[in-house]
Parts: structure tokens; sequence; C-alpha cells
């Protein structure tokens, strides 16, 4: 019951076009970057190639920060277009086990999760040429973990 409790006053986890970025606390670092099909960094993708999105979170205090998580999801990442709204998001259509998940962060200690992603929108169209904008967060309960946006292109 009180699981069901805490779940229902979960702040909203979404990132749709136009809301503003929660501040993520200072002893957090929280960034996003986009990888190739070679493992190497880059902002500029062909069409149907795969993009590898990283979502890296650092704690960057002298003492370690756990951060609860209200299912077992750990991470998301969401595209939008550049003058549209969202086009994908990882977790859409999966499903996670519900229940209190805690992420512990030694000092210093990074955590990296990676996605890929096929440049197929949600709707099941391929993703037009153009700009993009990604970003990534952790759905943490009470500290909000999100990155600031990163710019792509497709061509």
């Amino acid at each position: 019951m009180v699981l069901a409790a805490l779940l229902c006053l979960a702040p909203s986890q979404g990132c749709a076009e136009g809301e503003a970025t929660p501040r993520t606390p200072d002893a957090l670092d929280v960034r996003v970057s986009l990888q190739d099909g070679g493992g190497r960094e880059a902002r500029g993708f062909r069409r149907v190639e795969p993009v590898t999105l990283v979502l890296t979170v650092r704690n960057r205090a002298d003492q370690p920060r756990s951060l609860t998580l209200p299912t077992s999801q750990t991470h998301d990442f969401a595209v939008s277009a550049g003058a549209g709204g969202e086009v994908w998001r990882w977790s859409a259509g999966r499903m996670f086990a519900q229940m209190l998940t805690e992420v512990t962060l030694a000092a210093g200690e990074s955590r990296t999760f990676s996605e890929t992603w096929d440049q197929v929108c949600s709707d099941g169209r391929p993703a037009a040429a153009g700009p993009y904008r990604l970003v990534g967060w952790m759905p943490a309960l009470a500290t909000p973990v999100r990155s600031p946006p990163i710019e792509f292109k497709i061509e």
C-alpha cells in the first residue's frame, strides 16, 4: 500500500517539447552523447544508420549519493524533432517491474547507460532527415536527474 502511494506521488518524468528542464543537483554531473556505428562520438548520422545514445551520471561529491527510482527502470532517452515534438522514447512500450529501486553512486563514481536508436519513430515511420534533440535521464523520485539536451542531425 505504501509503495502504491509513493508511485502515485512520483513526479512525471516526461520530456515533452517546451517542458522546462528540471535542475539536477549540483553534486551530479549528467551528460548525454551520441556515437556512430564505429563507437566514435558524432553529431551527424546518415539515414537509417544506428545511433548509440549514451547517458553518463557522475557523482562529483566526496560522499555517496543514493537515488530512489519508482520502478526497475534505471534510465531513459527521448529524441525530439527540431521544431516538432518527441518522435521516439526508449521506454515507450516497455514494461518495468513495479518496485522501488535504489541506485547508489560512490564519491566520484560514474554510471553509464547506453541504448541504440534505429532511427525509427515511435509511430513506425523512419526518421526524416533534419535536426533532432536528445535528452537522457534517470527517473528518480525526489531528485530530477536529467541531462541538458544536445542537438544532432540526420542527413
